[in-house]
């Protein structure tokens, strides 16, 4: 069985058209945005058609805790010994193909489909490395308001006069890759993935203090 895992943030309604054009084929589990409003009529519908969702983390831009999300449904996922391949996508997300068709693509196939290249390159007017170089702390400030882009500017500036470098303090001595967060992982890479997130104390440290770390 494959598991489509769904991060929404908004358009209930959509998210909610999307899981009865996938629930026939998929196991569909979805984890909406703490802060995003559910009616009753809508929590109804969602068990009405079958759909494993939850409310649990408050998400914020750039922050740790869209990577938190996945990683959450992810463990959801695994706790149901028949998910063989899991498809991580936004709420925003509509298939272009039919569902059928999809799945028929994806059994009994153990290829891993992730988007990646060396974080050492430029995104925006910042190194992408920087990201996890240096400390953020977008969980609790506001990336998109005035005071969270003035504080942003200050504080890169300040860390890259200093030198700060969190990889090395945290003695992580890894080949650093970004990219996409959205992804189509069999159950063994998701295993994998978990057991390493698990294992690793410094390793989660880094993304907890990173910056788009979900990209990492």
């Amino acid at each position: 069985m494959q598991a489509v895992l769904i991060i929404a943030h908004k358009d209930v309604d959509q998210v909610i058209e999307l899981s009865k054009k996938l629930r026939s084929t998929f196991k569909v589990i979805i984890h909406f945005d703490k802060k995003t409003s559910v009616s009753e009529a809508q929590k109804k519908e969602l068990q009405r058609l079958g759909v494993d969702y939850f409310s649990e983390i408050s998400v914020n831009w750039g922050s740790w805790s869209i990577g938190q999300v996945a990683v959450e449904l992810m463990r959801r996922a695994m706790k149901d010994p028949e998910i063989d391949y899991i498809h991580l996508i936004s709420g925003q997300d509509w298939p272009l193909k039919p569902v059928e068709e999809i799945n028929r693509f994806y059994e009994s196939n153990d290829n891993i489909y992730l988007r990646y290249y060396k974080a050492d390159v430029k995104k925006g007017h910042d190194n992408a490395l920087n990201w996890q170089k240096f400390y953020y702390n977008y969980d609790k400030i506001d990336r998109h308001s005035l005071f969270g882009k003035v504080y942003n500017r200050l504080s890169t500036s300040f860390q890259s006069l200093l030198r700060v470098n969190k990889l090395k303090k945290l003695g992580i001595d890894l080949e650093i890759y970004t990219g996409a967060n959205w992804c189509d992982l069999p159950r063994d890479a998701v295993e994998y993935c978990l057991d390493y997130f698990d294992n690793h104390e410094n390793f989660r440290k880094m993304l907890k203090t990173g910056s788009f770390s979900d990209e990492f």
